[in-house]
């Protein structure tokens, strides 16, 4: 019954049928299932044992569940219905067909029928938090902690942290008695905040909030719509995929219209094209009628998801093609918050190749005429390294669920103009749990291929990589693992170690550092602002290193970036790229804010969860490579996909 609600079943005669046609379950329907019972501990009922589910397996009637017994070789349902003649523990396989449950590894399988197979009552469903948005919400609702309510905790509550070890013989004995619960007064920087430029050369100023027109983009435009406008404007189809109800009809084509006029409105008008199609979620389906809908003009998909779980397979199925899809779920639609059209253009027009704001110059006109030509656009505005050709690097890798034997995801992002503002990707699956991008050669000579596309065969001069994902005992491991791949890379387009400057810098957010300010006249304690910078006192007395906030705190206590300049070739000073990496936040294109931490790295972990996405719906190795070539293919092609 689990396996068929999970799969979206209300019945499971229903379900089973499916499992018994010639194709079986579709791979987003056993994810589904997977995700609902790994981990949980079950119990095997013809035996009296408790174990943990960790994968599916093939069905009982299955050649893939065939192992060997006393010299022969059985199916999962064969060696029951054996067993079943002898032993009065064991019944033929009443549902050959089902998946059996795995409760060893993919390279060591113990196969039992999902029949036999109950989970106790009290089992937590796995998942269910991340698969619960409401539940998801409320628990982080209930973690955001303001900051005058965290430090109350700290210094008054008996049962703090910092309470406990005061009183603590085994702490005295540490030397962990003497913590006090008043917090550390660090002087601080407040760097100048960027200053944006949108179409009409209209110039937004976000100051110190970190945030700019978050109820709407009624009065801006964006900078650069997309190129080739087909009578002044961008085809698009509507897709939805899953259980429709006849219902949901109204709020579809309302959603059409909408998007249409914001679109206007943004100054990237978006043409409805065509009756709305509906995919039952199938990979093969979605391609079909993908395909259909690019050969007749359309530059993009609106995908209206009725389960959010058929998120993989729809970009399983487009990005093959370089067809932009945007997702929104139908429970979205029909909440109808608000700005949530203006979100969807933003995305939008990144993905069709457009530009929604860069930085504005620091030069006035006449000035910026005297400077000359320069790689950076518009000159003078992120900072003096972009005056000649300049990438931005960002990596990450995203790793399996615990208790997942899937492989990890390496995603590697790089600049590509001068406005910082396109990227091109690169994503590859590597053993899992490993942390160093093992093809990162490869990776980077992509992206310095495509850089050198856009750029009249000009290669970057300087390279900053901004590394997520590893901790401080793993900063060697990225000088004497990565490092010298990327100067492979460069060296295998034909340029020495010193043509290509290198800086690499490591961005932490898993530390537990918080950074508070305290108000003059109360003597609150209240997040700061935007734009604020710590580098001494709390940073590393042997690391170049500082603690960022770029953003502004949504809920609860702000929590800053840790970067370390862990290698750097460039020669910058500290100050230069403090305020080089808090000026990338305001370049994210999928929202009106600053973010937490440098874009070029956030833009990896985005492609990095694409990768999951893929590979969970089925892609291998080559569809990877196939995708990113697709899309990084011309210069103003579909090259943003992770978006």
């Amino acid at each position: 019954e689990l396996m068929a609600k999970a799969a979206g079943y209300e019945r499971f005669e229903d379900f089973y049928r499916e499992c018994s046609t010639a194709r079986g379950l579709d791979n987003r329907k056993k994810k589904s299932i997977e995700d609902a019972i790994r981990k949980i501990r079950v119990k095997v009922t013809h035996l009296g044992f408790m174990k943990q589910a960790r994968h599916l397996g093939p069905p009982a009637n299955h050649p893939d569940s065939r192992f060997e017994h006393e010299g022969k070789t059985y199916t999962v349902e064969q060696y029951y219905a054996l067993k079943a003649r002898t032993d009065p523990r064991y019944k033929p396989v009443k549902y050959p067909y089902l998946p059996t449950v795995n409760m060893g590894s993919n390279s060591r399988k113990e196969l039992y029928p999902a029949e036999l197979v109950t989970i106790p009552p009290g089992e937590m469903r796995n998942h269910l938090v991340k698969e619960d948005p409401y539940l998801n919400a409320a628990m982080i609702k209930y973690a955001a902690v303001a900051p005058q309510i965290r430090m109350d905790h700290i210094t008054n509550n008996e049962n703090s942290v910092v309470k406990v070890l005061r009183n603590n013989s085994t702490a005295a004995a540490f030397g962990l008695n003497h913590i006090s619960t008043e917090p550390t007064k660090v002087p601080a920087t407040m760097l100048p905040p960027a200053k944006l430029l949108y179409g009409n050369n209209k110039v937004v100023e976000p100051e110190f909030k970190g945030e700019w027109n978050p109820s709407g983009r009624d009065n801006l435009t964006f900078q650069r719509p997309p190129v080739n406008p087909v009578q002044g404007g961008y085809l698009f189809a509507v897709m939805v995929v899953g259980n429709a109800n006849p219902n949901d009809k109204p709020t579809v084509d309302g959603m059409s219209a909408e998007l249409a006029r914001q679109s206007v409105v943004s100054g990237v008008k978006l043409i409805p094209g065509g009756s709305t199609l509906f995919s039952d979620g199938s990979v093969d389906d979605m391609r079909i009628k993908f395909e259909k809908v690019k050969e007749k003009g359309a530059r993009l998909v609106m995908v209206v998801l009725v389960d959010a779980h058929d998120h993989g397979a729809v970009k399983l199925a487009s990005d093959a093609l370089g067809l932009p899809t945007q997702c929104v779920k139908l429970a979205t639609l029909t909440k109808n918050p608000r700005g949530v059209y203006s979100n969807l253009m933003i995305k939008i027009n990144a993905k069709l190749g457009g530009t929604n704001h860069t930085l504005k110059s620091r030069l006035e006109p006449k000035e910026q005429a005297a400077a000359g030509k320069t790689f950076q656009s518009p000159p003078a505005s992120l900072s003096w390294i972009f005056d000649k050709p300049c990438m931005l690097v960002g990596i990450d890798v995203s790793h399996p669920e615990p208790g997942a034997d899937r492989q990890s995801m390496a995603a590697v992002v790089g600049s590509v103009d001068g406005a910082a503002t396109k990227y091109v990707a690169h994503i590859s699956a590597q053993s899992s749990r490993q942390d160093m991008v093992s093809d990162l050669t490869n990776a980077m000579g992509c992206l310095l291929t495509s850089f050198r596309q856009r750029n009249n065969k000009r290669m970057p001069e300087t390279i900053v990589v901004y590394r997520d994902g590893v901790s401080e005992g793993q900063y060697h491991a990225v000088l004497r693992d990565e490092l010298p791949q990327i100067r492979e890379a460069v060296a295998l387009q034909g340029y020495t170690e010193d043509a290509v400057k290198i800086a690499v810098v490591i961005c932490t957010k898993g530390h537990n550092t918080r950074l508070v300010a305290q108000e003059g006249p109360t003597g609150e304690m209240m997040n700061v602002c935007s734009g604020l910078v710590v580098d001494s006192v709390i940073t590393s007395p042997n690391l170049n290193e500082f603690y960022l906030n770029s953003h502004a705190a949504i809920q609860g206590t702000s929590k800053p970036c840790r970067y370390t300049l862990l290698y750097d070739q460039v020669g910058f000073k500290m100050a230069e790229l403090q305020l080089l990496t808090y000026w990338t936040t305001f370049l994210y294109s999928r929202c009106d804010r600053a973010v937490s931490y440098a874009t070029p790295a956030y833009y990896a972990h985005w492609a990095s969860k694409r990768g999951k996405d893929l590979l969970a719906a089925g892609a291998d190795a080559a569809d990877l490579q196939n995708i990113c070539n697709v899309c990084s293919r011309d210069a103003d092609s579909y090259n943003m996909f992770f978006l």
